[in-house]
């Protein structure tokens, strides 16, 4: 938890002109959690802060990261004096996009923690007022509490889902991305497209993809444009899209990925998160097709 510092770094340039950022840590127990999968959490609930502060106003608005430990457990808050959430909202606020349409969060960072937490068997809590600010705690085992059931429980998932080699298509504009994914998920047979209308044409002619891992904005032919003409020529894969995206969406798209529901990996991805998340996908995907 010493580099939380770090990783509130990354987001300063966006918080340093909205508001102060304080930090009260203190020494905690380590917890047994990928450091890339929880600064993937704590970046998004910062993002959600900063997103909730208006610019121009620095001196009257604070963000704050706080740590302590009690009963066997470690906990992170972090808490804001931005817009807050409205009780309608607030007990939804955990589902993808329900409350992107208040505008008051980007619609995927309480989720993807809330699922980051629940994995590391630790629980997460909603706490704001309309027009004063809000605060998510989050508390999570510390390492000698839970390592027994970790172990067991990885044990259990390397049994059940041994490696499959699968076949993946990768969709993304920028160069370095689809280089890197290459790289991550070099045990699988990768091909690529440099573009949606690129992934498209490929499509056209092969479809026999496990999966297909697509850059949700791209110009002219989106990540939402190769799901549609999925749908409309070759409706089983479909199913196998998975969009990567920085966060910034459109209404538009939006409103179509709470419709479909598909999944959906923040950029930047922890890669040894991501190849767990493929090679599991694509077992599953052997399994159901075996049977």
């Amino acid at each position: 938890m010493a580099r939380l510092s770090d990783h509130a770094c990354m987001a300063m340039y966006e918080i340093k002109y909205r508001a102060k950022l304080t930090r009260e840590f203190t020494a905690v127990s380590p917890v047994m959690a990928s450091p890339g999968r929880l600064a993937q959490g704590i970046l998004n609930l910062l993002i959600n802060a900063v997103e909730s502060i208006e610019p121009g106003k620095v001196a009257d608005s604070e963000i704050k990261l706080k740590t302590w430990q009690q009963n066997g457990r470690v906990f992170f808050e972090i808490s804001d004096t931005g817009r807050g959430i409205s009780k309608d909202t607030i007990d939804n606020a955990f589902e993808p996009f329900y409350a992107c349409r208040e505008n008051t969060v980007t619609g995927l960072g309480l989720p993807i923690c809330k699922q980051i937490v629940n994995e590391l068997d630790g629980e997460i809590r909603l706490e704001s007022i309309e027009g004063k600010g809000t605060t998510v705690t989050m508390q999570i085992p510390i390492h000698g509490k839970s390592i027994a059931d970790y172990m067991e429980k990885q044990l259990d998932t390397c049994v059940s889902n041994r490696f499959v080699q699968g076949r993946i298509l990768l969709v993304d504009d920028e160069d370095g991305i689809r280089l890197a994914l290459h790289r991550i998920l070099r045990k699988h047979k990768t091909e690529d497209a440099a573009s949606g209308k690129d992934a498209i044409e490929l499509l056209q002619k092969d479809h026999d993809f496990d999966m297909i891992l697509c850059d949700l904005v791209m110009p002219k032919t989106s990540g939402i444009d190769v799901h549609k003409w999925l749908l409309a020529n070759v409706p089983e894969l479909a199913d196998d899209i998975v969009f990567m995206t920085g966060g910034v969406f459109t209404d538009d798209a939006k409103q179509y990925l709470a419709t479909y529901d598909p999944p959906v990996i923040s950029k930047p991805f922890d890669h040894r998160t991501l190849a767990e998340f493929v090679n599991n996908r694509v077992a599953e995907r052997h399994h159901v097709k075996a049977n």
